[in-house]
């Protein structure tokens, strides 16, 4: 006999099924052969919940342990050539073997093929049902921002490591095992779920343990420009003595530096037009910066003012932060703030020598300029003896790579670019091969060796300790923004920190159900062809179950 299952979750619906222990509902699921005749398997609801084998036994009482205390229960009922067996949750319920029966038909009944699969007009607690399978295809789609690095589809039985997309920490389990005798297919203490890395701006004017001169600080709003609001860091000592930052959503956005300068207008072309921004506040030695999405607002030293108060205030340690508040005036901007941390370091000034070893350290370049802009990434990669050679990237309508010494203008396709601007690019060089990837999607894979310009064997045999982002008289490198060491696992660079906070906001408030069952009808052919699950969907939809 061909193996048969069936899958069977009571997700009730709440406003007229309720397949609580003891509400009386039922599973009736039937089998048939392609004459009608059939057998079939009962679960009541009753206190206490008892289940049935057709033709064979009934009142079979199902101890309690063995159905939990979540209604919300998968139903597995699977017959081999010997046996029909029973799980719930995963938990067998009964293992039955109809030749041992006494009864001549139990024995006969449950011996034919059958082709049709029939919910009885009493079943009052299956609405859904699925087919039965043994692998898991991927994490579910309701877990927002969790990934893993297992390869789909594994077992059921396999464990798999999650962890959450870079800006965010997961509050849930760490490891989770891939089990489709379970809603959802996975088992799991607690569900993996990924909250922001940021913590909410409480009451203004209270106290947070925080340092900001060994730990930059990182604040979100979404105000409007225009709209008035203000954020007020001030970075306060052991004896309450304080200075701090503020910036005014004006119309003509300004910034102040406590005690040093007051009034400073921003470039409104430093802030970009959405709403959601990150702002960085750094003070390091003697030095304050300020960031907007990684642009820089200012890099001011305290300590070089004539203002003897100035100095003197931006030199104490600090151990508090508060968001300001007096009579005159409150933070309103700030809605939530975190330490920053980041392995990505800002591009500064172009042609400055930066020491890096392309040949030891893959390089990642972050960019946010959109395709059909004309900006350029224009790495140059130098040797001890300052020979240099570089890659370019231009992103015009019909983007474009050169590899310095061997080809020029050579088309890059747009669909390895992808549609959001926010890209990483990775360099590698190894010992005869160039290769750059944009977002995983490999660019071009080079050997210099087999070209027949020898300028370009030559200069790409040497090795290279300094890294530097170019410019001369007729261009410069226009679209790196960050730039660090090749990690596997990449984390994003700080500007696009403020994209993923604004995705998560919106895929948070709302969640949409995907229909990936088929509702069931009365009668279902080809139960010997496949196994089937059925499932019921509750109205009411919990964090913790959906």
């Amino acid at each position: 006999m061909t193996n048969a299952f069936l899958f069977l979750l009571l997700f009730s619906k709440i406003e007229s099924q309720d397949s609580e222990i003891g509400s009386g509902n039922s599973i009736r699921a039937q089998f048939l052969d392609a004459n009608g005749n059939g057998r079939g398997i009962g679960v009541f609801f009753d206190s206490p919940t008892n289940c049935g084998i057709g033709f064979c036994l009934g009142d079979i009482e199902i101890p309690l342990n063995k159905l939990g205390t979540d209604k919300n229960r998968i139903w597995t009922i699977q017959q081999d050539i010997t046996s029909i067996k029973l799980y719930c949750n995963g938990i067998q319920i009964f293992d039955y073997d109809p030749q041992l029966s006494t009864n001549q038909e139990c024995r006969q009944k449950w011996s034919l093929n059958s082709s049709i699969l029939k919910f009885n007009e009493l079943d009052t607690a299956t609405d859904f049902y699925r087919e039965f399978k043994t692998v898991c295809t991927n994490l579910p789609d309701t877990w927002t921002s969790v990934q893993t690095e297992t390869e789909f589809p594994v077992e059921t039985g396999t464990t798999i490591t999650v962890s959450c997309l870079e800006g965010f920490i997961n509050t849930g389990s760490k490891v989770v095992t891939c089990n489709t005798y379970l809603y959802r297919d996975f088992q799991y203490e607690t569900l993996p779920y990924c909250t922001l890395d940021w913590t909410a701006v409480g009451d203004k004017g209270q106290e947070i343990n925080f340092d900001i001169r060994s730990t930059p600080l990182q604040i979100h709003t979404d105000s409007e420009i225009g709209s008035g609001d203000l954020i007020w860091a001030q970075f306060v000592d052991a004896d309450g003595n304080g200075r701090g930052i503020s910036v005014y959503f004006n119309p003509s956005l300004r910034y102040e530096i406590g005690y040093c300068v007051e009034n400073i207008e921003i470039s409104l072309e430093k802030l970009g037009i959405d709403k959601n921004r990150i702002w960085t506040i750094e003070l390091e030695n003697t030095r304050i910066k300020l960031y907007c999405n990684g642009m820089q607002i200012f890099d001011y030293d305290p300590q070089q003012s004539t203002d003897e108060k100035c100095r003197q205030q931006w030199s104490l340690e600090s151990s508090s932060l508060k968001f300001g508040q007096n009579t005159e005036e409150m933070d309103t901007a700030s809605d939530f703030y975190r330490e920053f941390k980041t392995d990505w370091t800002a591009v500064g000034e172009r042609n400055q020598e930066i020491n890096f070893s392309i040949q030891s350290n893959p390089l990642q370049i972050q960019t946010d300029s959109e395709i059909g802009s004309g900006d350029l990434i224009w790495t140059q990669f130098i040797d001890s003896d300052s020979d240099g050679r570089g890659i370019a990237v231009k992103l015009n309508s019909l983007p474009h790579y050169e590899i310095g010494f061997c080809n020029n203008g050579i088309g890059i396709p747009l669909d390895k670019l992808g549609t959001d601007k926010y890209r990483i690019w990775t360099f590698e060089q190894d010992d005869t091969r160039i290769k750059l990837y944009c977002n995983g999607m490999q660019i071009f894979d080079y050997d210099p060796q087999h070209s027949t310009v020898e300028k370009c064997r030559q200069q790409w045999s040497l090795k290279s300790s300094i890294l530097k982002f170019g410019q001369n008289s007729a261009k410069m490198d226009t679209a790196s923004d960050f730039y660090r060491d090749y990690k596997t696992g990449s984390s994003l660079p700080p500007s696009s920190d403020m994209r993923l906070f604004y995705e998560a906001t919106l895929q948070r408030s709302f969640r949409e159900l995907k229909a990936k069952f088929h509702y069931f009808n009365s009668t279902y052919n080809t139960l010997n062809k496949a196994p089937y699950v059925g499932i019921v969907f509750s109205t009411i939809l919990h964090p913790e179950t959906y």
